[in-house]
């Protein structure tokens, strides 16, 4: 019983961490935005696997939370994921 507690305490705290960690972002956008006026944010990589994906999602999700306007649009032509991952045909 004290491991689950332990375990549980721990995934709650990275998903803490994680949420955090977009809202760290979101903020330093804001203040990049505030010299630079912008309105598109860009997720790339040329290697496969590196999360950019789960980064755009967990980013547009950040921004709609804190009442911003959000289009999500997936750019991969070849192997898009983003609709599956949020659960949509």
């Amino acid at each position: 019983m004290k491991k689950d507690l332990l375990k549980m305490s721990q995934i709650n705290k990275a998903f803490y961490f994680h949420r955090e960690s977009y809202r760290y972002l979101v903020n330093n956008l804001e203040l990049i935005k505030e010299r630079k006026n912008f309105k598109i944010i860009n997720i790339t990589s040329t290697i496969q696997g590196e999360g950019k994906t789960q980064t755009s999602i967990d980013l547009a999700k950040t921004l709609n939370s804190l009442n911003k306007k959000v289009m999500l649009i997936d750019g991969d032509l070849r192997k898009p994921k983003i609709h599956l991952r949020l659960g949509l045909k």
